[in-house]
């Protein structure tokens, strides 16, 4: 498990749309350039702060991603992405991109999770961390104390934030995360009871793959991809703008319509 943070230089200039925008681009082009060397799962995690030593905006894009024991490397991160952005600055010497774990036994460092949503305190874990600290910096990007108690730079930020970011995904994932233990699932099989029991819950879903990959099959006459967007059409239920645009979007896919 690799951790990456994708950077760019602070342009005083541009508000937050213009920054979010010259950013998409490169990490698109990183994330595919991860799934071609074997990614097999990974999240993003994009961070809005702001740096008052620069007076602009210090958006960047934290990455956790996962990849087979011996395939990827510091070097090779840190290389492409100043292949991709020539004038970001990247930290060899620094945590910019560092192994988190290496292949091997079972992650048991979450297991005791209580699902508390503590981000003010760090993990003593390192794969917590991973996990936490991009998470967590989500809402503590712009707070008053890493703008230095300035309450009128705070409300600047603030409400460009609320009036650009409406509909942003601010956290992907991508691939598919490690599957459990065996002997974890064989505990958790224990604990469903009888075999009345078992027989009454609900099948096990199977994974359909990303929409993308299910809505370009669904086009190529998949009839399984087809029902699969058909039965999501049906789960549009008001007129709001995005049950139309899902609606549009799931037609073209079972109904062969021509997009626009």
């Amino acid at each position: 498990m690799w951790s990456m943070c994708l950077t760019q230089r602070i342009d005083a200039s541009e508000d937050l749309a213009a920054v979010r925008a010259r950013m998409a681009p490169k990490q698109r082009a990183f994330m595919r350039w991860a799934t071609g060397q074997g990614m097999t799962a990974g999240m993003t995690a994009v961070h809005c702060t702001w740096s008052p030593r620069s007076n602009g905006w210090h958006y960047h894009v934290h990455v956790l991603a996962e990849f087979a024991a011996g395939t990827m490397s510091k070097d090779r991160l840190l290389d492409k992405w100043q292949a991709i952005d020539p004038n970001a600055r990247v930290d060899r010497e620094g945590d910019q991109a560092r192994l988190v774990c290496a292949a091997g036994a079972k992650i048991a460092e979450l297991e005791q999770d209580s699902g508390d949503a503590d981000f003010w305190h760090e993990s003593p874990a390192e794969l917590a961390k991973a996990v936490q600290y991009p998470l967590r910096d989500l809402v503590q990007g712009i707070t008053a104390w890493r703008l230095g108690g300035d309450a009128e730079q705070l409300r600047e930020c603030a409400t460009q934030l609320v009036r650009q970011a409406a509909g942003w995904k601010m956290f992907r994932a991508w691939g598919r995360w490690r599957k459990a233990a065996p002997e974890l699932e064989a505990q958790a099989d224990a604990k469903e009871g009888t075999e009345e029991a078992a027989a009454a819950s609900p099948a096990k879903p199977e994974p359909l793959g990303t929409v993308g990959r299910m809505w370009r099959a669904a086009r190529m006459g998949d009839a399984s991809a087809k029902e699969a967007f058909r039965a999501l059409e049906r789960s549009a239920r008001n007129a709001s703008d995005f049950s139309q645009r899902l609606v549009k979007y799931c037609r073209f896919a079972w109904a062969g319509l021509v997009s626009s």
